[in-house]
């Protein structure tokens, strides 16, 4: 199986870059963050190579960059640029253990005597 030109590891879900790019940029509008799809856009073409020895399973063109590799390359350019959308881009493009937002400790009470 071919690998990953990034990490070296087999491309297992092979959903090329620019597949995925649509997906993140849909979810981008949805969020009223389109003035980021340029970026976006650039940050694709900096990791995108199109030659490669598998294909997308979605569009059938030539990748060679995992999923997980674009993905978190994407999630750094975010976490820059936007970082109170990173538990929401985890949770939606899930290939990391999403970082909860960080909440106020609970406190236990404790009662002695009536």
């Amino acid at each position: 199986m071919p690998a990953c030109v990034v990490c070296r590891e087999t491309i297992t879900q092979p959903l090329c870059p620019g597949c995925l790019e649509r997906q993140v940029a849909t979810w981008l509008q949805e969020r009223d963050y389109g003035e980021a799809l340029q970026q976006l856009r650039d940050v694709t073409e900096e990791i995108h190579v199109p030659e490669g020895a598998t294909w997308c399973i979605k569009c059938n063109t030539h990748m060679n960059v995992c999923s997980y590799c674009y993905l978190e390359h994407v999630k750094a350019w975010l976490l820059r640029r936007s970082p109170e959308l990173e538990y929401e881009f985890s949770q939606l493009f899930g290939f990391f253990a999403p970082v909860a937002p960080v909440a106020a400790p609970v406190l236990e009470v404790v009662h002695h005597g009536t």
